[in-house]
């Protein structure tokens, strides 16, 4: 389904989310897909003149992706480099979390008494 209907989307801005999505006109294959792969949403995308409304199941999360990026992968053709794309850029997405967390743990354990910052830009007062 993903390999036919399907879009695989990771955008290079790494701000930006990645994606897998499916679009169909039939709820019942958005709603199977939604229940094979325990993951996901369902969104309406509405309905445009002289076609079918259409619905959109869409997976966005991290460990979701790489959880069924991996049992897809062997059943995909064309769309196989968009895959593996994507699991590059998870991997460096995740490698750059653990890295911002590991530093601020470091200057957390470094003992100044001076104000630290968290990831997120909230100052913590020093010691």
């Amino acid at each position: 389904m993903v390999e036919a209907e399907g879009t695989i989307r990771c955008p290079e801005d790494l701000r930006q989310a990645s994606l897998i999505s499916v679009v169909n006109t039939s709820v019942e294959t958005i709603a199977t897909l939604l229940r094979l792969a325990g993951a996901g949403c369902i969104l309406f995308c509405g309905v445009r003149p002289n076609r079918k409304p259409a619905w959109r199941w869409q997976l966005t999360a991290h460990n979701d992706l790489m959880a069924l990026g991996r049992q897809i992968r062997p059943y995909l053709t064309d769309k196989r480099a968009n895959l593996d794309a994507l699991f590059i850029r998870e991997m460096a997405k995740a490698a750059r979390r653990a890295d911002r967390q590991i530093r601020w743990e470091y200057n957390a354990l470094a003992g100044d008494s001076g104000e630290k910052r968290t990831p997120s830009g909230i100052i913590l007062p020093g010691r």
